[in-house]
């Protein structure tokens, strides 16, 4: 593990990484994994809403080490015949540990002319294909493409500058991201506001919080009076959707800011 990643230690004998998560909502998640002890969070840490589509995994939080222990002794983990990618919380803070995630491409920028059947046939030629599905809504949908290896991927960044086009349409590409990718860009935002000197990445959790702000504090008026709204209007339901979940994450971001300022 490189020493200049921001990981969070005290994590290390109550949580998990859960990937395969694209296709399964937290709320089944987490009725899945409370099968093995209490479940306390269920979170993957990117504020970035534009990135989020991108996430395919979640971390699994318990209240004891114990019940963890319970959880990965079992070989296998299915829901909804998704077979999970269950690992230790340390070990996908490598970036040479494999995920199931490194097989994973995402198209954007697609319209509603384009099917998964496009998708696949235009992208065949890169390797054999898993799976292939359109996701979103009719107007923020994007393609999801499943690779048997990570030879595929291998491939498909390594021309530099290539452009991509269905029916017409510039694609882009883009791979799935790695827990590792949302550390080293905290990492690369607190070297910044560094005065050009080596920081030291021992980082405390209130430092974490802070770094986490930097990109919290982008999110516009609208974006957060959206989700706001969205909760009020859903608030007698009993299940709030990760939109209302991340609008009530971001107040309490807020609050704590508020309280160190």
């Amino acid at each position: 593990m490189s020493e200049d990643m921001l990981v969070d230690e005290s994590e290390y004998s109550t949580t998990c990484y859960v990937g395969n998560t694209l296709l399964i909502s937290d709320s089944e998640l987490i009725q899945y994994c409370s099968q093995f002890g209490k479940v306390v969070d269920c979170y993957h840490s990117c504020y970035d809403q534009t990135k989020i589509p991108l996430i395919d995994y979640r971390f699994v939080k318990y209240a004891m080490a114990s019940e963890i222990e319970n959880f990965l002794q079992i070989n296998s983990h299915i829901i909804n015949s998704i077979q999970l990618d269950v690992r230790p919380y340390a070990d996908v803070f490598d970036e040479d540990v494999p995920l199931a995630l490194d097989k994973k491409l995402f198209i954007l920028k697609i319209n509603d002319t384009i099917k998964a059947k496009d998708l696949r046939k235009y992208f065949r030629e890169y390797g054999l294909i898993k799976d292939c599905q359109i996701l979103g809504t009719l107007s923020s949908s994007f393609g999801y493409i499943e690779f048997d290896t990570t030879y595929s991927l291998k491939r498909l960044f390594s021309f530099v500058n290539k452009k991509y086009k269905i029916k017409n349409v510039d694609i882009q590409i883009l791979r799935a991201i790695r827990p590792t990718d949302i550390i080293q860009k905290y990492t690369k935002v607190k070297e910044s506001r560094s005065n050009s000197q080596m920081t030291d990445q021992s980082t405390t959790h209130d430092d974490w919080k802070q770094i986490r702000f930097n990109d919290i504090l982008t999110t516009t008026n609208d974006q957060l009076i959206g989700m706001r709204q969205k909760t009020v209007e859903h608030a007698d339901n009993g299940e709030l959707s990760k939109s209302e979940k991340y609008y009530i994450q971001f107040r309490q971001d807020f609050e704590y800011l508020d309280n160190k300022i």
